[in-house]
C-alpha cells in the first residue's frame, strides 16, 4: 500500500510546500492506521511533479515515488483533450504539469534531492503506454505487436486503475461515462482475459516483488 495523496487534487504539485507536506502526511496516517504498516511509497495525482512536491514528498517521509508516466503520445492526447475542452467552453480539473517529464527515463533513476523515482512502464521506442486501460484499448492484435516489446525491457512496473475491471453493465456507468472512458465499453470478461494475458506474458522467467521492496533492492543497485 502506498499514498495517492489526501486530497487527490491534480493541482497539489502548485501548492506550497507547507501544505503538501501536510496533505501528505495527514494520507500518510490515515493509511498507516487501517494497515499497521509503513507507508514509504507514493505516486502523484494525474502523475504531475514539480520541484516543491518533489522535495515535499520526501519531507512526508517517502522513500520512493512511482509518479513519472514517461510517455508523449499519452501526454500528447490529454493535452489536445484539454484544449478541446477549453474551446468547447467546459473546464477541466486536469492541469498542464511538466511538459517536459514525459521525455525523462523509464528506468529508476533519482531525483535532485536524492528521492528515488520508479516510472511507470511504456512500450519502448514508441514510448505508447503500457498499463491496464491501453491493454484494454491495444486489444488482442495490439497485444501480440507490443507485449514481446514491453517484455525485453528490464525494469517493468505495470500501472492498473480500479475502473480497469469495471464494465458497460455495471451499475452507475451510462453512455456519457462511456463517451469520455472509451475501454469502458469492454466488457469484464473481455478486459480480464487481455489482463491475464499480459501479465503472464511480463512475469515469465521474471521476478515480481511490491514496489517498497523493489525501491530498496533499487537503491542499493544505485549506490554501487
Amino acid at each position: 500500500v502506498a499514498s495517492h495523496s489526501f486530497s487527490h487534487d491534480y493541482r497539489i504539485s502548485s501548492w506550497s510546500t507547507e501544505d503538501q507536506v501536510q496533505d501528505l502526511c495527514r494520507a500518510r496516517s490515515v493509511l498507516e492506521a487501517i494497515t499497521e504498516i509503513p507507508v514509504v511509497g507514493f505516486r502523484a495525482p494525474g502523475y504531475n511533479l514539480s520541484p516543491s512536491f518533489i522535495d515535499a514528498i520526501k519531507q512526508s517521509g517517502a522513500t520512493y515515488s512511482s509518479s513519472r508516466f514517461p510517455s508523449p503520445p499519452y501526454f500528447a492526447a490529454k493535452w489536445m483533450a484539454m484544449a478541446g475542452a477549453a474551446l468547447r467552453g467546459r473546464k477541466s480539473g486536469s492541469i498542464v504539469g511538466e511538459k517536459f517529464a514525459p521525455l525523462r527515463s523509464a528506468s529508476p533513476y533519482r531525483h535532485k534531492n536524492e528521492l528515488l523515482e520508479l516510472p511507470m512502464s511504456v512500450v519502448p521506442v514508441l514510448r505508447l503506454p503500457a498499463i491496464g486501460t491501453f491493454f484494454t484499448l491495444y486489444g488482442q492484435r495490439g497485444y501480440k505487436v507490443f507485449a514481446p516489446m514491453v517484455a525485453r525491457q528490464k525494469w517493468l512496473n505495470i500501472e492498473f486503475h480500479g475502473i480497469d475491471l469495471v464494465g458497460p453493465d455495471d451499475p452507475g456507468v451510462d453512455a456519457t461515462v462511456v463517451k469520455h472512458q472509451p475501454d469502458l465499453k469492454h466488457s469484464v470478461e473481455t478486459k480480464r482475459d487481455l489482463f491475464v494475458r499480459w501479465l503472464e506474458r511480463l512475469a515469465d522467467d521474471r521476478t515480481q516483488d511490491h514496489l517498497s521492496r523493489l525501491a530498496v533492492m533499487q537503491t542499493a543497485h544505485l549506490s554501487d
